[in-house]
C-alpha cells in the first residue's frame, strides 16, 4: 500500500493548465461592495493586534475586484510570512513534487555510491542476498516505520532539509526515501545474483553510482541558459540590460534556487501579481534592496507603481523563457501560457504635436546667437524631417552621412554608439533637403568617420538613455500635455507621407517600419533607389512650421 502510495506521489502529472481562478479566497459582497477579509492565524493575533484584515475595494466590478484580490492576498500573505519571521518561526517551505522526485534520485545515488564491492566467494553472496532480500521486506512494510522516518530525517538534513518530528512533510518524505531504497536494494539483489541491473522504476532512469547526478534546473540556471542561447547573441544592448533587471524581478520573486519545473500557473499569477505592486523606477529608488522591500517602502512612501504596459512586459518574458524551455524539452509545459497582465488603456499613449507645439519645440531648440546649433536643435529637426527614432540619432556617427550618386543620406547601421531596434530598422534615408539648407553637412567637415556626429549629445554606456531623458525634459517644459513626447514627432513624419500619398512600401522604408504581410515579395530584388526615396522624403512637409535656415 506504502509503495502504491509512493509511486502514485511520484508520478502525479505536473498539471499547469487550466482557468484563472474564478473567484480568490476571502472575496466578498456587501451592500454592493466588494471588499476581501482573510482571518489572521491564533498565532499571529497578538503580534498583529487584530483578529482579521479587510480591504474594501468600493462598487468595482467583479472582474476588478478579483484582481483587486488577488493582488491584495499577495501582501496579506506577505504580511503573515514578515511576522512568522519576526517571531522567528517562519515555516519552511513545503515540498514540491519536482523537488521531491530530485531528493529521491539523490536518496538512490547516494546508496548506490556509498554501497560496497560484491563480495566475491559465493556463501558471502548468498549470505549478502538473504540480508537484502530481508532488509527489502522490513523497508516495505510502510513509511510509518520508525526507521524509514529516521533514515528519511538523516538524508534530509544530508540534504539541507530540516523535517521535524509531526511535520506532515515527513511522511511524504518518507515515502520518496523508500521508493528509492527499494530500487537500490532490488539492483544489488540482481547484481549479487548475477543478473543484469535493470532500473526497477522508470522515475530513477538514468541514477547510476557511476556517474555525477545531473543537478537539477533552477530558476537562476534556466534564466542563464535562455540568455546565453546563440539565438539571442544579436539581442540590442539596450533590450539585454532591460531583460536584466526583469529577469532579476522574476528570478528573486520565484526563488532564484526553486526548480523550474516546480513553477505552476498560480505561481505565475503570483509572481504577476507581485510585480503589479512593485514601485516603478525600483532600481533608482531603493538601490540594491530586494523587491519585497522596495515594494513595502514604495507603498509606504506612495510611490507609483509599474505601469500595466510594464507589467505585461515582465510576463512576457517569463512565457517567452518557458516557451523556449518547452522546446528544449527542459520542461514538460509552459505554465505561463495565457495568462495575461493586468488591463490596459485603450487610449492612444501618444499623439503627433499640433503645429502650435512643434513652433514650440523648435524655438526651444533654436540657437541664441543664430550661428551655433546643439545636439537638441538637431535631435528635433531629423526626427521631424527624416522620422528617425531618437536612439537612432543619438548613435550617428560622422560616417553615417554619405553621398550616393547625387543624394546625401543617413546610413543607419550598428555601430559603436547605438544597436538597432529591429532588421527593418537597417536603411538608408534620403537627407531631407530642409535639413541641408539649415546647414547639417557642415557637422561632418574636419571630423573623423568613427565620431559622434552629435558630439555634445549625452552618451552613456553606448546606449540613448540620458538623452532621452534630457529630450524628455525639453518637452515638459514645451508642452504641457503628458501625451506629447518626442516620440510624437514620429508621429507627425507617418502623417506626413500619408498626406504626400507616399505609397505603403516606401513609407516602411522610410521609417524603419516592418512592412507586414509582404515580406517575401520585399526580400526580391535590390529595393528602391535613393534617387527614388528622396522624390518622396521631399513631399514631407508641415504646413504653419517654422523652420530658421539662419544657422
Amino acid at each position: 500500500m506504502a509503495k502504491e502510495k509512493s509511486h502514485k506521489l511520484l508520478h502525479k502529472a505536473a498539471t499547469q493548465g487550466g482557468e484563472e481562478m474564478v473567484k480568490p479566497a476571502g472575496l466578498i459582497s456587501r451592500g454592493g461592495s466588494w471588499g476581501v477579509r482573510v482571518r489572521v492565524p491564533d498565532r499571529l493575533r497578538a503580534h498583529l493586534g487584530k483578529r482579521e484584515i479587510w480591504k474594501s475595494f468600493g462598487a468595482v466590478s467583479y472582474a476588478d475586484a478579483c484582481r483587486l484580490a488577488r493582488i491584495e492576498r499577495v501582501a496579506i500573505d506577505r504580511r503573515f510570512l514578515e511576522a512568522e519571521v519576526e517571531l522567528g518561526r517562519a515555516p519552511a517551505a513545503p515540498l514540491n513534487d519536482e523537488e521531491l522526485l530530485h531528493l529521491a534520485r539523490a536518496f538512490l545515488h547516494k546508496m548506490e555510491v556509498d554501497a560496497g564491492p560484491l563480495p566475491i566467494m559465493p556463501a558471502d553472496r548468498e549470505a549478502e542476498s538473504d540480508a537484502v532480500d530481508e532488509e527489502a521486506a522490513l523497508v516495505g512494510q510502510g513509511v510509518e516505520d520508525a526507521s524509514v522516518q529516521r533514515v528519511a530525517k538523516s538524508f534530509a538534513a544530508w540534504a539541507g532539509r530540516k523535517v521535524d518530528d509531526g511535520n506532515p512533510e515527513l511522511l511524504r518524505l518518507s515515502e520518496a526515501v523508500q521508493q528509492a531504497w527499494l530500487e537500490h536494494l532490488g539492483r544489488r539483489s540482481a547484481r549479487l545474483a548475477g543478473r543484469t541491473v535493470a532500473t526497477v522504476d522508470p522515475i530513477f532512469a538514468g541514477v547510476d553510482g557511476s556517474q555525477p547526478l545531473s543537478a537539477p534546473l533552477t530558476v537562476r540556471a534556466a534564466i542563464t541558459a535562455y540568455k546565453n542561447d546563440p539565438e539571442r547573441s544579436g539581442v540590442a544592448a539596450k533590450t539585454r540590460a532591460a531583460w536584466d533587471f526583469r529577469f532579476r524581478a522574476i528570478e528573486e520573486i520565484l526563488g532564484p534556487d526553486r526548480l523550474i519545473g516546480s513553477i505552476r500557473r498560480e505561481d505565475v499569477r503570483a509572481c504577476r501579481d507581485a510585480l503589479m505592486k512593485m514601485p516603478a523606477n525600483a532600481p533608482k529608488h531603493f538601490p540594491g534592496l530586494p523587491i519585497a522591500e522596495a515594494t513595502m517602502l514604495g507603498e509606504k512612501q506612495g510611490l507609483p507603481k509599474l505601469s500595466p504596459k510594464s507589467v505585461m512586459l515582465y510576463v512576457e518574458l517569463l512565457s517567452s523563457l518557458f516557451k523556449w524551455l518547452e522546446r528544449e524539452e527542459m520542461v514538460a509545459r509552459n505554465p505561463a501560457q495565457g495568462i495575461k497582465g493586468p488591463p490596459q488603456s485603450s487610449e492612444k499613449p501618444k499623439r503627433p504635436l499640433t503645429a502650435e507645439e512643434i513652433n514650440a519645440l523648435l524655438l526651444a531648440t533654436a540657437p541664441e546667437d543664430g550661428v551655433s546649433t546643439s545636439w537638441t536643435y538637431w535631435m528635433v529637426r531629423i526626427a521631424l524631417l527624416n522620422g528617425m527614432r531618437l536612439g537612432e540619432i543619438a548613435g550617428l556617427a560622422v560616417d553615417d552621412i554619405e553621398k550616393v550618386g547625387d543624394v546625401w543620406v543617413f546610413r543607419v547601421r550598428p555601430n559603436a554608439f547605438r544597436d538597432l531596434k529591429t532588421d527593418a530598422s537597417r536603411r538608408d534615408i534620403p537627407i531631407h533637403p530642409v535639413l541641408i539648407a539649415c546647414r547639417l553637412l557642415n557637422l561632418i567637415r574636419d571630423r573623423q568617420p568613427g565620431e559622434m556626429l552629435l558630439r555634445d549629445a549625452p552618451a552613456v554606456g553606448g546606449t540613448s538613455n540620458a538623452a532621452q531623458k534630457r529630450l524628455a525634459r525639453l518637452v515638459r517644459g514645451s508642452i504641457a500635455d503628458r501625451k506629447a513626447s518626442f516620440h510624437s514627432l514620429r508621429h507627425n513624419f507617418r502623417d506626413a507621407m500619408r498626406a504626400a500619398g507616399t505609397p505603403h512600401d516606401i513609407a516602411a522604408k522610410l521609417g524603419g517600419w516592418s512592412n507586414q504581410g509582404s515580406e517575401v515579395m520585399e526580400s526580391y530584388g535590390a529595393g528602391h533607389t535613393p534617387n527614388v526615396l528622396s522624390i518622396w522624403i521631399q513631399k514631407v512637409e508641415y504646413a504653419e512650421v517654422i523652420f530658421s535656415h539662419n544657422t
